[in-house]
């Protein structure tokens, strides 16, 4: 009798199971991104329509010199207006910085996990 033959092809258990926990894990790194995101946006926009920040009246009035930055990492919105001829910022929304730096880390590692397991075996085929 011959020992049975292993097919080239397939993951191992460890393979499967590393390859399902790593894109589990970038995918919801991935999505708290996104939420982080589209957060600092829709609260900009409600804080905007609400007209209660002297910053957003000014800015929806275009006023000279009044301003909303967006900031990428981590994700914030600051307003910069003159009032009185003194340039002032006012943070309008912001996201915690551990979250965002954990969820990015989360999101590239398990990228990178998976890319890594994945890699070798579609070579392979």
């Amino acid at each position: 009798m011959s020992a049975p033959v292993r097919n080239r092809w397939r993951l191992n258990r460890r393979q499967s199971l590393v390859l399902l926990l790593a894109s589990g894990i970038g995918v919801v790194g991935l999505v708290v991104l996104g939420i982080a995101y589209l957060h600092v946006w829709t609260e900009t926009l409600q804080l905007s329509a609400e007209e209660s920040v002297p910053c957003l009246q000014a800015y929806t009035a275009q006023t000279e010199g009044a301003h909303v930055s967006y900031g990428v990492a981590p994700p914030d919105s600051v307003c910069t207006w003159q009032n009185g001829g003194v340039e002032q910022e006012v943070v309008l929304v912001s996201t915690p910085a551990g979250t965002f730096w954990l969820a990015l880390t989360a999101a590239v590692g398990g990228i990178g996990v998976s890319a890594a397991v994945a890699v070798p075996w579609l070579r392979r085929l």
